[in-house]
């Protein structure tokens, strides 16, 4: 695909400030391909609407036909509609495209008060397109029309934002721009579970025409570069700032907003010459775009991965002592305290011990080596270990100079680092100076500008493969955790391995980047426990790479980076991802409890510990199952647990459960996505290595492993497999892998060891005397077994 795509469904305006030619303008500003497909026609300019003409509901289809089947949409919005009848052709056109997302600006009336859509569409508004919404926008007039509310205040906003929700779209954003707030506008974003209250500065000026029209246009379009819906609705949401900032006035009533806000209108005259020629310009390099998905592809299981030591962090505060380049000092005091720990940025050799011994985590940063910096590392690090402090050691340029060799090995030795960071070329040059320094051999010279890799002789850049080999053996040979930046990011506790694939090569064009990752990982080392180091290291390293994809996908080069980058992993981090914790996931059985006694045996499971529960029944009626999925949901929801749904995608949407588990023979992956969307949980049984690597490729966000055991709690199980399975499937995915089949207290430490995540239970809990008691156990089962596999990697498998 060459563009990311946006369709506007939408009416025609005259005066080119409203409508599609509004939408249009703001694809094209935003980086997106726009179609249209036209409902009206209006003679409009910036005094009123002076007539309107709607087009038949068939050529409607008929261009919304035509649009999709060529060209497609990644995003698509909707704005005036004008009538019932045009109402249903789209919505019967989109039901055909469930993956589609879609913006719907409920459209009623003009700036100048005229009316764009018939009272008696209303109602078809609220029954055929809201359940299709993948956000809906409405001002505070719009919200009071759909939802019947008398809106005053903010208060009044969010039940109307709830109620919106409630009839089926899946986010709703209301505008507050029409309530008297003062100098600043409050807007209400909500997802059925959180609000967030988005303040911005209110623009005194008449030129407001179309920015109902333009806001939707700009989430439109983010949405379509593949940003999450939130992240979308902020980014469009400057842009619309920008375009009243910057509004001139054109005509004699309420003027447009400036579409070409932000544009280079130097760039733009340049295209002419007094010459009577075309003076050529340069095409500007395309703008950095992140994976076609709401979340980068393959990030949401890093983010719940990260989210119990974000967590941690955010709630504990912990003090990180870093001794670091005085170039790059204030940008890593910078991310610390983005992801919420607390920077001290100290070097004097008289204070190090009292400061490392009073902090949570060390960082030594070789960047501007001398005496007084290696002292000062030496004393810090001595306490530090001494007081069982995690220390991340960032040999820079350890390759360049052998003063830069001597620190590092020295460092080494002496301060027995927790973790080490290095860049490939660094990770290299350790690599072959501790082989020198072993066999007595001349290490393959390796040359490094500034931090930069250049490996010298015509030796091609190793293979991700020899990278895994590398970490891995310099971690058994350290003693420690061995992190290798690039590309593919790649950490190592000399047992298993994970690799992280995100990022963006911009990145690479900022000064002090891999400094801050540095901060990043001592601060989640600080508050990780010591067999849960390794998965801190790497949720370390794939916040900072998340962060900085998503940031590149919103500056237009590298001088802007860092301070975005900031902002995002303070984003990520102050609202971390909601946490999916699969150590002890519960399944339901009505025939052990009967259908009353579900909701309570679950309940109990959930004091237990339990924060996944999946709703199995297959012999229940369907009204009998959504009752029972109603107060599953519920009951879940007041523990801040994971309500998933077993194969049927249908009840999961009708009880707004977070998700699905497919099995083998169930619907594939990427069709139950194309439904529920990307924010729904989507998790698949897999029996091999080869169906775990296909249903991550496929975008499923965890995995079911199984048989593992023998068991009677299912009669469609197949012969047990036992823990070599787990094995296999670990080394093959990254992904949370859960446990299934036969799983008591007794066995569940031993399939942990081979690399679960968690065990999926029916009988050892469903079919206790007390499943609060019951699930106490076994989680404290699960966690004996993850204390082993950290103590003793070994038994787990790679991770890749």
């Amino acid at each position: 695909m060459g563009y990311p795509r946006a369709l506007t469904i939408a009416g025609s305006d005259s005066g080119g400030g409203a409508g599609i030619q509004a939408d249009i303008k703001t694809f094209q500003m935003l980086g997106t391909y726009g179609t249209s497909v036209v409902t009206a026609l209006t003679a409009q300019d910036t005094t009123g609407v002076h007539e309107v003409v709607e087009l038949s509901p068939a050529f409607v289809m008929r261009q919304l036909e035509a649009v999709l089947s060529d060209i497609g949409a990644d995003a698509a919005k909707t704005g005036m509609l004008a009538s019932s009848a045009i109402i249903e052709a789209v919505a019967r056109t989109l039901e055909t495209r469930p993956e589609l997302p879609l913006v719907v600006d409920p459209v009623m009336v003009a700036k100048s008060g005229d009316s764009l859509l018939d009272p008696g569409a209303v109602e078809a508004l609220r029954t055929r397109l809201l359940p299709r919404a993948t956000v809906v926008t409405p001002n505070v007039p719009e919200a009071q029309v759909l939802t019947g509310l008398a809106v005053r205040d903010v208060a009044g906003m969010q039940e109307a934002a709830r109620q919106l929700v409630a009839m089926g779209a899946r986010w709703a954003l209301v505008k507050g721009g029409h309530l008297d707030t003062g100098d600043e506008v409050v807007d209400v974003l909500f997802d059925g579970r959180h609000f967030e209250l988005l303040r911005h500065p209110r623009i005194r000026t008449v030129h407001t025409h179309g920015t109902g029209c333009t806001l939707s246009a700009a989430i439109t379009a983010f949405i379509a570069r593949g940003f999450h819906v939130d992240q979308a609705v902020r980014r469009a949401q400057r842009y619309m700032q920008s375009a009243l900032e910057q509004a001139r006035e054109l005509g004699h009533g309420r003027g447009p907003t400036n579409h070409w806000a932000g544009a280079d209108l130097e760039a733009i005259r340049r295209l002419g010459s007094t010459s009577g020629g075309v003076v050529p310009v340069p095409e500007p390099a395309p703008t950095p775009q992140p994976p076609p998905e709401t979340w980068p592809i393959g990030a949401r299981p890093w983010l719940w991965r990260a989210a119990p030591f974000v967590q941690r962090i955010r709630a504990e505060r912990p003090t990180i002592h870093a001794i670091t380049n005085l170039v790059t000092i204030q940008r890593v005091a910078s991310a610390a305290l983005a992801v919420g720990a607390a920077p001290i940025m100290a070097d004097a050799p008289q204070e190090a011990e009292t400061l490392a011994a009073a902090s949570r985590g060390l960082v030594l940063n070789i960047g501007t080596p001398d005496d007084l910096h290696l002292e000062a590392m030496l004393r810090a690090a001595q306490a530090a270990s001494r007081a069982g402090i995690p220390i991340v050691l960032d040999p820079v340029g350890v390759g360049a100079t052998t003063l830069r060799q001597q620190l590092v090995l020295r460092l080494i030795t002496t301060a027995r680092p927790s973790a080490i960071k290095a860049n490939l070329a660094e990770g290299m040059a350790l690599w072959e100076l501790l082989r020198a320094r072993e066999t007595g051999q001349p290490a393959v010279e390796v040359r490094q500008a500034g931090v930069e890799p250049a490996l010298l002789g015509g030796a091609p850049r190793p293979s991700l493969e020899q990278i895994r080999d590398v970490a891995a053996c310099l971690a058994r040979r350290l003693e420690c955790l061995v992190a290798i930046t690039g590309p593919v990011d790649v950490v190592s506790d000399g047992a298993r391995t994970l690799e992280v694939h995100h990022g963006h090569p911009l990145m690479g064009d900022i000064t002090g980047s891999g400094c801050m990752v540095t901060a990043v990982v001592a601060a989640f080392l600080a508050v990780a426990r010591p067999y849960e180091r390794l998965d801190a290291a790497a949720a370390a390293l794939a916040v900072f790479a998340i962060a900085g994809q998503r940031a590149a996908g919103a500056v237009a080069g590298p001088g802007t980076l860092p301070a975005v980058l900031l902002d995002e992993l303070d984003a990520l981090t102050r609202q971390p991802a909601r946490a999916f914790d699969p150590r002890l996931y519960v399944i339901t059985d009505s025939r052990r409890t009967g259908v009353a006694g579900v909701v309570p045996a679950v309940e109990a499971a959930l004091r237990g510990g339990s924060r996944v529960v999946q709703l199995r029944e297959k012999t229940l009626p369907t009204p009998a199952l959504l009752e029972l999925g109603h107060a599953l949901r519920d009951v879940t929801r007041q523990y801040g647990a994971v309500f998933l749904v077993n194969d049927r995608i249908d009840v999961a949407k009708a009880v707004q459960a977070d998700g699905v588990h497919l099995g083998t023979g169930d619907m594939p992956v990427e069709r139950a996505r194309a439904i529920l969307g990307p924010e729904s949980i989507i998790g698949a049984s897999v029996e091999s290595a080869a169906e775990a690597a296909a249903a991550a490729r496929a975008g499923a966000d965890y995995l079911g492993v199984g048989p593992v055991y023998a068991t009677m709690s299912k009669e469609d199980a197949g012969a047990a497999r036992g823990i070599e399975l787990v094995r296999q499937v670990r080394k093959a995915t990254h992904l949370p892998i859960v446990a299934i089949s036969g799983i008591d207290e007794s066995n569940a430490p031993p399939a942990i060891e081979a690399g679960a995540d968690g065990v999926a239970v029916i009988a050892a809990v469903m079919g206790a005397p007390d499943p609060e008691a019951a699930a106490r156990r076994l989680l404290a089962a699960v966690e004996r077994g993850l204390a082993r596999r950290g103590l003793d990697g070994h038994r787990g498998g790679d991770a890749s």
